[in-house]
């Protein structure tokens, strides 16, 4: 067996802990109704907002393990939003962002990452994606 597939294999496998809270900012209502159940399936507590404000206030209020945010959404976008909470003096900075993007371009999800996020994940999401993620920054 490849190493890819011994990875593969063994992310398959991986169980995360169980009860990873998790903010999700996502606008469109249908992509958060998915993304909610997937992260629920996985065993995580989810918060939803539907804006980048409401998510950078949410994480001054609450204490998350990880942030999954949209990057195109109303009021404030996810990259600003993800600018404002990193700027916070606060522990609440240093929270993991997984960004969640249509956008496929390799070039696009480095810049999001040099904005301050952690990973990002593509759209259509899949519950495959999101516990990779989560696996990825060792939640």
């Amino acid at each position: 067996a490849s190493l890819q597939e011994a990875q593969s294999n063994l992310d398959k496998n991986t169980i995360l802990k169980p009860g990873i809270s998790v903010l999700l900012a996502e606008d469109n209502a249908i992509n958060a109704v998915v993304a909610q159940a997937l992260l629920e399936q996985l065993g995580c507590t989810v918060t939803h907002v539907d804006n980048g404000l409401k998510a950078a206030v949410k994480v001054e209020e609450e204490t998350f393990d990880v942030i999954f945010m949209d990057i195109h959404m109303p009021v404030m976008d996810g990259v600003e939003a993800t600018r404002r909470i990193r700027s916070l003096p606060s522990d609440v900075s240093q929270t993991p962002i997984i960004g969640l993007t249509a956008e496929a371009f390799k070039e696009r999800h480095d810049a999001f990452k040099q904005d301050g996020m952690n990973d990002v994940v593509t759209k259509p999401i899949t519950i495959e994606a999101l516990k990779g993620s989560l696996l990825k920054l060792a939640l």
